[in-house]
């Protein structure tokens, strides 16, 4: 399936295009050339050997100049320290702003990467070559780029839209289970904003979607027209945009009180449950949708570490939140799977402690240790 999007922002469109096997494609190499002479390519260090050395041996022979650069995975890497170091490492090779920064990896590399074109001697061109489910449904396109601190995650950044987006599903493949589940989580919030018939196809198709076929790539595809759209009303997270962080505002604290002792797929996934409980509890939702929505995770299976949850962590957290007002949290809302509940007030919704206290108390004692047969009445 060989396709192209393109992403419509004013003075900053971009195409993305969708291809298999995007190494062994001559119009790969000639895009890329479109943008920039020479290239910095900055990855994993897990990706080095697998996926980086056979992009850089063709730079090679085409005599084209290249940079590799790269950090350890996980999100306790996604820091200013990190990027420093990487800015560093371009200076001392003086690396012109002409040149392009070619992210290759999952949403930790496309943020950081992203991070330093933004920033690198007032910008460079920036090219996104997502690895993961997660980079290619999401982290990869709408232009958020950025590091965490001790403050919460993506606390420092910008908006800065890439030139270019690749989408190789083939890469997939190699996708160990936890990584592939990670971006699982993000194509079901995808669907629960979005559209219910997406939803029934996750329920009614596990065993083809977990075999990574042509319907894994159809909804690959869908989820990502998804998140065009939406960035494209909303490119700056003022209104619409904000749907997209069903699930993160709580999950994004779950994953700071435990220092990313647990996968972003795991924590995003604890977020939408408790949101979803929310909204549940606030008779937005009804109790037969937010079972069907616990229901298909379960459905294909999450596996938490061995590490304990502290409600007084989350709290601290989630109070160091960027969309906190006081003693009352604003999160986005579910009305049924597919319908996002928007009113008078916005997509975003204020939610007061004592409901966040229940929140968590919910996805502590029910869903941490996968037990969500019983619901409290």
């Amino acid at each position: 399936m060989n396709k192209k999007l393109q992403v419509e922002l004013e003075g900053k469109s971009y195409p993305i295009f969708f291809e298999k096997n995007l190494f062994q494609q001559k119009n790969f190499y000639e895009e890329c050339l479109t943008y920039a002479s020479s290239f910095v390519l900055i990855t994993h260090t897990s990706l080095v050997q697998k996926i980086a050395m056979p992009l850089l041996k063709h730079w090679k022979k085409q005599k084209i100049s290249s940079l590799l650069l790269s950090f350890p995975p996980g999100e306790k890497y996604k820091t200013r320290k990190t990027k420093e170091y990487l800015e560093n490492q371009m200076l001392l090779a003086s690396v012109s702003r002409e040149s392009a920064i070619l992210s290759l990896g999952g949403g930790v590399v496309s943020d950081l990467a992203g991070f330093i074109a933004a920033t690198y001697k007032r910008s460079m061109p920036l090219i996104h070559l997502p690895t993961t489910l997660l980079g290619m449904i999401d982290a990869s396109i709408g232009g958020k780029v950025g590091v965490n601190t001790s403050f919460g995650k993506n606390t420092i950044g910008a908006f800065y839209q890439p030139k270019a987006v690749f989408i190789d599903p083939s890469f997939l493949r190699s996708l160990p289970c936890e990584e592939f589940l990670s971006g699982l989580v993000e194509m079901v919030k995808c669907t629960l904003i979005a559209d219910p018939k997406l939803f029934s196809i996750l329920e009614e198709n596990k065993e083809e979607i977990l075999a990574q076929g042509n319907l894994l790539e159809k909804m690959i595809f869908a989820c990502i027209e998804v998140k065009k759209k939406i960035v494209e009303e909303d490119e700056t997270d003022r209104s619409v945009r904000q749907l997209l962080g069903l699930g993160h505002t709580l999950g994004h604290a779950i994953e700071l009180s435990l220092g990313y002792r647990i996968s972003h797929g795991n924590a995003i996934y604890l977020g939408i449950i408790g949101e979803a409980y929310l909204s549940m509890r606030k008779k937005i939702l009804c109790q037969e949708s937010f079972e069907r929505i616990c229901a298909l995770f379960q459905h294909y299976g999450m596996v938490f570490p061995s590490v304990s949850l502290s409600k007084k962590k989350i709290l601290a957290a989630l109070f160091l939140n960027k969309k906190k007002d006081g003693d009352t949290l604003f999160f986005p809302l579910l009305k049924d799977i597919g319908y996002p509940f928007v009113n008078s007030s916005g997509f975003v919704h204020k939610v007061e402690k004592k409901e966040i206290e229940e929140m968590i108390d919910f996805i502590m004692c029910n869903v941490w240790e996968n037990s969500l047969c019983s619901l409290p009445s």
